[in-house]
C-alpha cells in the first residue's frame, strides 16, 4: 500500500530546494533571490501559510515593478507547494497552472521551471485522486526531460518529482529506475549527507518497500531520515511522516514493537506542538492503527483505527487517496473479529473509492478486490468473488512481480477461494 504523505511531502521538498539552491542564476536578481529564499524556509519549516503569504506578497510586488519571469514561475511554485500542504488543492493547481502557463510563454518549452510546473502538477493530482490527468501531465514533463543532455536530465531536481508521480500511479519499476538515476547524480553532485541525496534516497526506499525489497527500503530509509531530522528539525512533518513509513518498513520485517515505537513516536509530536495538518495527523493515526493490526493487537487496533477515521472526517479532505488506507484497516479489523458484514461493506468501499481515484489496474485497487473478493467466496458468491480475485492477482502480478509477497499471498487465497468454491459444489451435488 501506499502512503501518500510522501507526496508533496518528497517531490515538493526536492523542489523547494531546486528553487533555492538555483535562484542564484543571473536571470534573478537580488532582491527576488532573497524573497524566494524565505517563502522557501518557512515552507521547509513548515510554516506553510507563511510560506503562502511570503511568496504572494512577493508576486505582487514584483508584478508592480520590473518583470521577472523566473522569479515569477519559482514564488508561484512554492505558493502552490504551501497551498497543496495546507490541503488547499483548487488554489495549489491555479498557482502551478499560472506558473506553467508564464513559463510556457515567456520562456522556453524545454526550459527546467516548465518541467517543474508540470511535474507539481501532476504530483498534485495523484494526491487528490486525478490518475489519468496525473499521467498525462508526468507523460508531458517526461517527454521534455527526454529532448535534455542526459547529464541535465539527471541531476534535475525535477527527475525527482516524476519518480514520484510513477509511484503514486503504481508504476513501481519505472519509478525505481527514475529515482536511482536521480540518486546517482544528487550524490555526485551534493554528496552523501546533502538534503537532495537523502530526498532521492527515500524514493528508492519507499518504491524498494512497495517492491516487497524490505530490507533495502529500510537501509535505505533509515540513512535519508537521519539527514531528514538534522536539516529539518526531528518534529517536522516531512521527518514525522518518514519515521512512519520507517515503521511500516519494520512491521514487514516482523519487528513490531520497533514500529509502534517509531509510529508512537510521531504521533506523540504530532499531537504536542509539532506543525502538522490534520490530514497529515490522520495519516499518521491511519499507520498506527494498521502497525497494530499486525502486531495483532486488535483491541488497540480497533480504537486507533476508529480515531483515524474520525481525523480523516475532520480533515474534509474528501479525495485524497489515503483515506482509503484507514477504511481498509477497519475492514480487516473487524474480519478478524468475526464481524463479515462490516468487514465487507469496508472492503466493498474501499474498492469503489479506490477505483475512483487510483484508477482500476493500481496495486492498490487490487489489494482491496483480493479482499472484497474473499469474502464474495464466504458468503456463497463464489463465481463473482474467484472473478475478482483473478482479475487482481493478474494486476498485481503485472504491476509487482511473481515474487512479491502480496502476489504470493493474493495466490494462496485464489487457491483457498478455489478451493471452498469446489467444496460447496460437490456438497450440493450431494444433497
Amino acid at each position: 500500500m501506499t502512503t501518500r504523505k510522501v507526496p508533496l511531502a518528497v517531490a515538493l521538498l526536492a523542489a523547494c530546494i531546486c528553487t533555492a539552491s538555483s535562484a542564484g542564476s543571473d536571470a534573478v536578481s537580488d532582491e527576488w533571490r532573497r524573497a524566494i529564499e524565505r517563502a522557501t524556509t518557512a515552507y521547509l519549516e513548515g510554516d506553510y501559510a507563511r510560506a503562502e503569504a511570503l511568496s504572494s506578497e512577493a508576486i505582487l510586488r514584483l508584478r508592480s515593478g520590473s518583470p521577472c519571469v523566473e522569479a515569477e514561475v519559482r514564488l508561484l511554485t512554492i505558493r502552490g507547494d504551501a497551498q497543496g500542504e495546507q490541503e488547499h488543492f483548487g488554489k495549489a493547481r491555479d498557482s502551478y497552472e499560472e506558473a506553467l502557463r508564464i513559463a510556457a510563454e515567456s520562456l522556453t518549452v524545454d526550459h527546467e521551471l516548465t518541467v517543474s510546473a508540470l511535474t507539481a502538477l501532476a504530483i498534485l493530482e495523484t494526491s487528490v485522486g486525478n490518475p489519468a490527468e496525473a499521467e498525462r501531465r508526468a507523460l508531458e514533463a517526461m517527454r521534455i526531460v527526454s529532448s535534455w543532455e542526459k547529464s541535465r536530465a539527471q541531476s534535475d531536481a525535477s527527475t525527482i518529482g516524476i519518480g514520484v508521480v510513477l509511484r503514486d500511479l503504481g508504476r513501481y519499476r519505472e519509478a525505481k529506475q527514475v529515482f536511482e538515476i536521480a540518486l546517482v547524480a544528487q550524490r555526485a553532485k551534493y554528496g552523501p549527507g546533502h538534503i537532495n541525496t537523502a530526498v532521492a534516497t527515500a524514493g528508492v526506499a519507499y518504491v524498494d518497500f512497495e517492491l516487497g525489497h524490505y530490507e533495502a527500503a529500510y537501509g535505505n530509509l533509515r540513512s535519508a531520515l537521519a539527514v531528514l531530522e538534522v536539516a529539518l528539525g526531528e518534529d517536522h512533518s516531512f521527518a514525522l511522516h518518514g519515521r512512519a513509513r520507517l515503521a511500516l518498513v519494520a512491521s514487514r520485517l516482523g519487528r513490531h514493537e520497533e514500529a509502534i515505537r517509531l509510529s508512537r513516536s510521531a504521533l506523540e509530536a504530532a499531537s504536542s506542538g509539532a506543525k502538522v495538518e490534520t490530514a497529515d495527523r490522520a495519516r499518521l493515526e491511519t499507520i498506527a492503527a494498521e502497525l497494530l493490526f499486525r502486531a495483532r493487537r486488535l483491541d488497540e487496533a480497533e480504537l486507533m483505527s476508529d480515531r483515524a477515521l474520525a481525523t480523516w472526517r475532520e480533515s474534509k479532505s474528501d479525495r485524497i487517496p489515503d483515506q482509503t488506507r484507514a477504511l481498509l484497516v477497519s475492514g480487516l479489523i473487524h474480519f478478524q473479529q468475526g464481524e463479515r458484514g462490516l468487514a465487507k461493506r469496508a472492503f466493498e468501499a474501499t474498492w469503489s473509492r479506490r477505483v475512483e481515484l487510483q484508477g482500476p489496474n493500481h496495486p492498490d485497487t487490487a489489494r482491496a478486490a483480493v479482499l472484497l473478493g474473499m469474502v464474495e467466496v464466504l458468503d456463497g458468491e463464489h463465481k463473482s468473488g474467484i472473478e475478482r480475485i483473478e482479475i487482481a492477482v493478474s494486476h498485481l502480478q503485472a504491476r509487482l512481480g511473481e515474487g512479491h509477497p502480496d502476489v504470493r499471498e493474493s495466490k494462496a487465497v485464489l487457491l483457498a477461494s478455489r478451493e471452498r468454491a469446489g467444496e460447496s459444489s460437490s456438497n450440493d451435488e450431494s444433497d
